[in-house]
């Protein structure tokens, strides 16, 4: 009946079916029936897609999720002529999500983002549908130069790190829900039903470095290496932050510095990626790292593998968190953290060997 109603020719019908499909819960679940009526209405046309966009300023976990969906018919709607016009209009959206979308979709990328952006073909890790950087090899500068940072981050030390893939985000709840499921004996996160950090796209936060370790290992990876993580993390740079050496464009690319009582996590990829297109490396949560806890980097190995056999049996942490302040958001900031700790700014983030 939806599909003889539409192919009646009359614009006006398709626009307001559209428009009134678009808000609902199911419209992604069957897919089919969408294809259809892209196939067989008359009077086609992207615009109740377009306004679906742009009056959804702040998204929450399963409108965002749609984002791509909703781009995809843009893409195959928009005449050429149009084209232009259209994609101008959507890279005003305040979502950065959006940005990325239409740069996966080979669309024109948006000001503010970087060639590096657009050029990050992704993969799926073997489980858990995590998506997946590649990270290509190289040489980088690990720690801080004297008179910047704390001892921690000395001395300076040349590192070379072989490819690998990185987690686009931080793991969210809805990735470790899956983990989850497949293990029904394994212990929920702590705060997981806690709404300030419990929502689909934030991060899992609560778990401790072996079961951040456990789910890796199911979903075909591992934890990153302390040096992996600052070599993503820095994408070529040198500066104090993977931005520069200017804290002042932090709340650009970081959620940091909120109340402890009342802030908490957020979804995942609301703030501007690095230059690798990596989103959360700074702010948001901690992040586990596979290496144990050292005062210094005297012998540490230079070819970006694990340092193991540490101090007190710590183990390293990254990336600074939505309760820090910007220090914590440096390239090179790292600290030692009790294995079993389970805290609510406390995540981890998947990383796979390339094939």
């Amino acid at each position: 009946m939806i599909l003889l109603l539409l192919a009646q020719g009359d614009p006006p019908l398709f626009e307001a079916f559209m428009t009134a499909a678009l808000p609902q819960p199911g419209f992604d679940a069957d897919g089919e029936l969408t294809r259809f009526i892209l196939e067989e209405a008359e009077g086609q046309t992207e615009q109740p897609f377009v306004e679906w966009v742009m009056n959804s300023p702040e998204f929450d976990a399963k409108p965002q999720a749609r984002v791509p969906t909703v781009l995809r018919i843009i893409d195959r709607l928009v005449p050429d002529e149009r084209r232009e016009m259209v994609v101008e209009r959507l890279r005003r959206h305040p979502r950065h999500s959006v940005n990325e979308s239409i740069i996966r979709l080979g669309m024109r990328p948006f000001p503010g983002t970087t060639e590096a952006d657009a050029a990050s073909p992704t993969s799926l890790s073997r489980r858990g549908e995590i998506e997946l950087v590649p990270i290509t090899a190289g040489r980088f500068l690990m720690g801080s130069p004297p008179g910047m940072g704390d001892g921690d981050e000395r001395p300076q030390h040349e590192v070379e790190v072989r490819p690998f893939y990185l987690g686009r985000q931080p793991v969210t709840n809805a990735e470790y829900r899956r983990f989850l499921e497949a293990h029904p004996d394994a212990r929920e996160p702590a705060y997981w039903a806690d709404r300030r950090f419990n929502q689909d796209r934030q991060p899992v936060v609560g778990i401790d470095w072996e079961e951040a370790r456990r789910f890796c290992a199911w979903a075909g990876g591992r934890l990153p290496t302390e040096a992996e993580w600052e070599y993503a993390c820095r994408a070529g740079t040198a500066t104090a932050f993977h931005w520069g050496d200017d804290e002042g464009p932090a709340a650009e690319y970081a959620w940091f510095g909120e109340d402890w009582e009342k802030g908490g996590t957020h979804p995942v990829g609301g703030k501007r990626p690095n230059p690798w297109g990596l989103h959360d490396l700074t702010g948001n949560v901690w992040e586990w790292m596979e290496d144990a806890g050292h005062d210094d980097y005297e012998g540490a190995p230079v070819d970006g593998s694990a340092w193991t056999g540490g101090e007190e049996g710590l183990r390293v942490i990254r990336g600074g968190s939505w309760g820090g302040g910007p220090v914590g958001l440096r390239s090179a900031v790292r600290y030692g953290n009790p294995p079993d700790a389970r805290h609510f700014t406390l995540g981890f983030r998947l990383a796979q060997d390339l094939e």
